[in-house]
């Protein structure tokens, strides 16, 4: 993965206020439809959905941040 890659990442799936609702949306619809499918508690799927709000905000606004080049791919993702 490029600098642009990571850019052109960033623009779709990034406004001003974290992540796109769509983005957002889909990672929170996977993630249900994972649990359901293997029959996960409803306290773990409470658990889990609290767990993923939380880092998918903290990454929205990671993700806000300018792009600087980096050394590697994982150095873009570091929280």
């Amino acid at each position: 993965m490029t600098l642009p890659d990571v850019r052109q990442f960033r623009e779709r799936s990034v406004t001003a206020d974290g992540f796109c609702e769509n983005v957002e949306g889909m990672l929170l619809k996977w993630l249900i439809e994972y649990l359901d499918s293997h029959q996960a508690k409803e306290e773990v799927i409470d658990y889990a959905y609290d767990y993923w709000i939380y880092w998918i905000e903290k990454l929205g606004r990671f993700l806000q941040q300018p792009v600087e080049p980096c050394k590697s791919l994982h150095d873009w993702f570091i929280l």
